[in-house]
């Protein structure tokens, strides 16, 4: 699939000061200053609330009142290299894996569900989105259900993630497959997840707040011990 482009810029109020404007892919949160040069920096927006561009809106760029927007769309374009590489580091923040300790047995269970699992997703999925079939390794991951480096097409999941049905899977392995084309959480990264799991907006918000109902069948007796 090719990226798309959308030159000009999209402009939604945000504050009173601040607005979003996209360039290309990314959409960046603009804020006029009294400012005498443009700065940029990628980051969650403090006390921006999550809501339907609230994906897009990590890229923070500071500029004086009266920069014209070309110069803008400029700036930010021979800054992408580094701002998709800040970017690919803080992806995935969306969700919080729970805080659990894992007896050896329990690793070995969630290892062993995960390999029953993960490569087919991966091979019939690589093929869908016409992507190069990359590694993988489970992991103890305190923060992540998965993460990704598209440079060594390298993923790794958290076992705990072993624990849950399997579309809780499958959506955390296409994210991950995704992240290896597009390596933020902009335009061309919801499209390319709307079109092949149109449900993937609520698997990621029930992977916030895991419920023991999202839990697989073996996933009820592989529980987490109590910290000593």
């Amino acid at each position: 699939m090719r990226r798309a482009r959308a030159e000009g810029t999209m402009v939604t109020q945000r504050g009173a000061h601040d607005e979003l404007l996209q360039v290309d892919d990314l959409v960046c949160v603009l804020r006029r200053r009294p400012v005498r040069r443009v700065s940029l920096r990628v980051g969650r927006v403090g006390g921006a609330p999550q809501s339907a561009l609230g994906a897009l809106s990590s890229v923070v760029l500071t500029a004086p009142a009266g920069m014209r927007e070309f110069e803008l769309r400029r700036f930010v374009r021979t800054n992408r290299s580094w701002i998709d590489r800040c970017l690919a580091e803080e992806r995935r923040r969306d969700i919080a894996v729970p805080q659990l300790d894992w007896s050896e047995e329990q690793i070995a269970w969630a290892k062993a569900r995960l390999a029953e699992l993960v490569p087919a997703l991966i091979a019939s999925w690589t093929r869908r989105l016409d992507l190069p079939r990359p590694t993988w390794t489970p992991r103890l991951m305190r923060t992540r259900w998965g993460s990704c480096t598209p440079a060594t097409r390298r993923i790794r999941f958290s076992l705990e993630l072993a624990r849950y049905d399997d579309a809780f899977v499958e959506y955390v392995v296409v994210h991950e497959l995704v992240h290896l084309r597009v390596h933020n959480h902009g335009a061309e990264f919801q499209a390319m997840m709307s079109a092949a799991l149109p449900a993937w907006r609520r698997l990621r918000a029930a992977l916030g707040h895991p419920r023991a109902d999202m839990l697989a069948p073996g996933g009820r007796e592989c529980r987490a011990q109590e910290p000593a």
